[in-house]
């Protein structure tokens, strides 16, 4: 059963671990002075995180709960009216109305959606951030979790709500909402097939698919890049302002070189962030400074930005921007948490990514599908910034706090 509990973790921790080697590594040359520092904070990250996780398998009781066959009809079929509205407001919010045009000029041109301008924003209404956007998220995850008891009429909302969620990123070039889809969708599917994990044959097959499908998604990665930036395959050097170390200029072939400087720029470029932070050292706690959601609401209620005091502003003056760059999960707790603290928060997250697979996997509770969809977007993320809490952070808190008061009064069954 080990290999089962402890699968999420060994994906995470694979992942992370690559794109720290790949900072020093890889063909993007990052000029810091702190190389052992970040190598070692970083350590500490995984440790934290391993820490957590095998704390979370030790002492979980599962606890089942399953929503009612009405509750989950209305889950979906708001979900899709959730998405169709996020759809036309995400479009709006890059001036386009949906098209079909626009949608194949959005795939095959995604740097021009992407940078459509921006001056019709559109303002979501309370509906859409407060009410919808509960349903909105957890839909899919749901719908994937109870496809085989789901008539055909259900079966086919939850597949319109994956093709609006389709076209809503496809259209504007916005890749991570694509790549979350697959993600969740992957572990959700093993929670509900287990055996797939302790086959042999089967496990392979697993592995090779989910390659697959990180593959396919690189290679319309370096795609976007290049349409989104302007690069051609032989426009390699310099990209991001960062120098390319020799050995790749002098043994691999341009298109190459720069498929790889693309990919690194874009795991790799938080860490660079998060290493010149530590050379600033301790900052002051900034309360509501740790997600964009927060700040933007402590801006909106208190008339002040608490961006403006954090780590991010301090870097913003040398070059790396607040919006636009990665800036590290463990950059953004340090900001409410200092680094002395993050170490902490990372080992809770780990605790409850342990839960709430291992209450999915074992005790069928749909408050840990929902859960665990949220924290497995978050923990990949770790080397980008706080995803889940900058995104989608009412829904989490909410779904997270009913996962919780469950795991505290519901008994666990067997059947």
């Amino acid at each position: 059963m080990n290999k089962i509990e402890y699968f999420p973790l060994k994906v995470s921790l694979i992942f992370l671990i690559f794109t720290e080697a790949l900072f020093w590594i890889g063909p993007n040359h990052y000029n810091i002075n702190n190389d052992l520092v970040l190598a070692l904070y970083l350590a500490l990250m995984n440790i934290a995180l391993f820490v957590g996780y095998n704390r979370g398998v030790k002492n979980n009781t599962p606890k089942e709960y399953r929503f009612s066959r009405g509750i989950v009809k209305v889950i979906l079929v708001l979900g899709l009216i959730a998405m169709y509205r996020f759809m036309n407001n995400t479009w709006a919010s890059h001036g386009l109305q949906f098209s079909f045009s626009n949608l194949w000029s959005g795939i095959t041109n995604p740097g021009e959606a992407y940078l459509a301008s921006q001056e019709e924003l559109y303002h979501s209404s309370f509906l859409d951030i407060i009410v919808l956007s509960f349903f909105r998220i957890i839909s899919i995850p749901l719908g994937i979790y109870y496809w085989t008891q789901l008539n055909k009429v259900l079966k086919g909302v939850v597949l319109m709500t994956i093709t609006l969620l389709l076209i809503t990123y496809l259209g504007v070039g916005i890749r991570k909402g694509l790549l979350d889809l697959v993600i969740y969708t992957f572990f959700i599917i093993l929670a509900k097939n287990t055996h797939l994990l302790t086959s042999p044959k089967s496990y392979k097959r697993v592995k090779i698919i989910f390659v697959s499908f990180i593959v396919l998604f690189l290679f319309y990665f370096v795609f976007s890049i290049a349409s989104r930036y302007g690069y051609t395959l032989h426009e390699i050097q310099n990209l991001n302002g960062v120098s390319t170390r020799g050995f790749y200029n002098e043994h691999l072939p341009g298109w190459l070189v720069f498929a790889l400087q693309s990919i690194t720029g874009y795991l790799c470029q938080g860490y660079y962030a998060l290493a010149l932070a530590l050379e600033i050292g301790i900052k002051d706690i900034v309360l509501f400074s740790d997600n964009w959601v927060s700040a933007y609401y402590c801006q909106k209620l208190f008339g002040y930005d608490p961006i403006d005091l954090t780590y991010m502003a301090d870097l913003e003056a040398i070059g790396i921007d607040r919006y636009i760059n990665w800036h590290t999960m463990y950059l953004w707790l340090a900001n409410q948490f200092t680094f002395i603290g993050v170490p902490f928060v990372v080992y809770y997250i780990g605790y409850f990514f342990a839960q709430s697979w291992n209450d999915m996997i074992k005790a069928n509770n749909d408050y840990s599908v929902i859960v665990f969809s949220f924290f497995i977007i978050m923990v990949l993320y770790l080397y980008a910034n706080n995803q889940v809490l900058s995104d989608s952070a009412t829904s989490f808190w909410l779904w997270f706090i009913l996962y919780i008061l469950n795991k505290k009064n519901i008994k666990y069954s067997n059947k």
